[in-house]
């Protein structure tokens, strides 16, 4: 049922097509007969009058006797009677003169029928009129030669996109020609290009299907953008998140540094005091009673974190651990340094602050090997 429905499309297309064509061929055969009469020979027409007058934009061609006389122009002229008649009469604007229909066929074996107009005017009506019998039927045959054979160099799918190039071809071929005629060739349009209603069914499924494969390969490079861009900004992010994670490691470690570097401050500003404090007076029951505090300290926090304990010898005894920590101290206390001894043995009331300093530092390490 398709295929006979799809028949009856064809050939109702078809015998619209045929009608259409008949009636364009009609139009085109009373166009030209009318446009015969712009280039005309009249034959004997000899004047009866001495004067005659010329039409604007038109020129006759006198003859005398049978014999090419003079060609005038628009306006009142002076002839000899019964001896002069008018030959041939031109028309000197520019006509669009149809060219019919046509059968020609393509590089690629395809049948088309086309027709056209062809701009032209006449330039010189001496040789419109005596180096060729018709001109305007003339560059007709001309027209439909030389288009025939332009079709018949290309393809079929060519004929549509190149329309421009067939007209210029048409125009220069017939130019060559038709300047011996006396007739100038302006341009040439193609009109119609009529194609069969199974080519145009093809054509019309390649054209779709050419449609598709654009909208496809679209669509791909559609996809590859935005996946070239999703990897561009996931890119991007690890690139901020590591600078983000590199500037914080920046600020912890500076951090961390002014905070090591405050604690040594401090540390220095303690140990200067203590320093002080040791050379003042009574410092040494002040020493004593540090000792003795840190000692007791350290025994109250025996076995809290390890299983592993070691105490001293006589447990009952602190105030006999505490006077042998004292003891050490006054030794160390009495005993000159390398740069006391340097300059002379200096005694301990001589102790600059670093000295004293150093040796605070040596009685927490006593301390702490008691507490241990």
């Amino acid at each position: 049922k398709k295929k006979k429905k799809k028949k009856k499309n064809n050939k109702k297309k078809m015998s619209m097509y045929r009608a259409f064509n008949q009636q364009t061929k009609d139009v085109m055969k009373r166009t030209v007969n009318s446009l015969k009469n712009y280039s005309v020979r009249l034959g004997n027409n000899y004047f009866p009058r001495i004067f005659t007058i010329v039409p604007e934009a038109e020129n006759h061609i006198i003859e005398r006797l049978g014999k090419y006389q003079k060609t005038l122009g628009s306006g009142l002229h002076i002839v000899v009677p019964w001896a002069d008649q008018t030959a041939y009469k031109h028309l000197t604007k520019e006509i669009a003169y149809p060219i019919e229909e046509q059968a020609s066929i393509t590089k690629d074996n395809v049948r088309l029928d086309i027709d056209g107009v062809v701009y032209i005017r006449i330039v010189d009506p001496f040789k419109a009129s005596y180096h060729v019998q018709d001109p305007y039927d003339a560059i007709t045959q001309l027209a439909q030669t030389t288009m025939r054979a332009e079709i018949g160099k290309i393809k079929l799918d060519r004929t549509f996109s190149e329309r421009q190039m067939l007209n210029h071809n048409i125009v220069n071929e017939l130019q060559k020609v038709a300047e011996g005629w006396g007739i100038e060739i302006n341009r040439y349009e193609i009109s119609n290009i009529g194609v069969p209603p199974q080519i145009q069914a093809a054509m019309e499924l390649e054209a779709e299907a050419d449609r598709k494969k654009r909208k496809t390969i679209l669509d791909s490079e559609a996809e590859r953008t935005r996946q070239e861009n999703e990897a561009e900004g996931q890119k991007r992010a690890q690139e901020l998140l590591s600078e983000a994670e590199m500037i914080q490691e920046q600020n912890l470690s500076r951090g961390e540094a002014f905070a090591i570097e405050r604690k040594a401050l401090a540390s220095a500003k303690a140990i200067e005091l203590i320093s002080k404090a040791i050379e003042s007076n009574n410092g040494d029951r002040a020493v004593a009673y540090n000792v003795a505090r840190e000692y007791i300290e350290a025994f109250g926090s025996l076995a809290q974190e390890t299983n592993t304990v070691i105490i001293p010898a006589d447990v009952n005894n602190p105030a006999g651990m505490i006077s042998q920590a004292m003891s050490i101290y006054d030794n160390l206390k009495d005993k000159p340094t390398k740069g006391s001894e340097a300059m002379g043995g200096a005694s301990t009331q001589d102790i600059n602050p670093e000295m004293a300093a150093q040796r605070l530092k040596n009685l927490e390490k006593i301390s702490k090997s008691m507490s241990k």
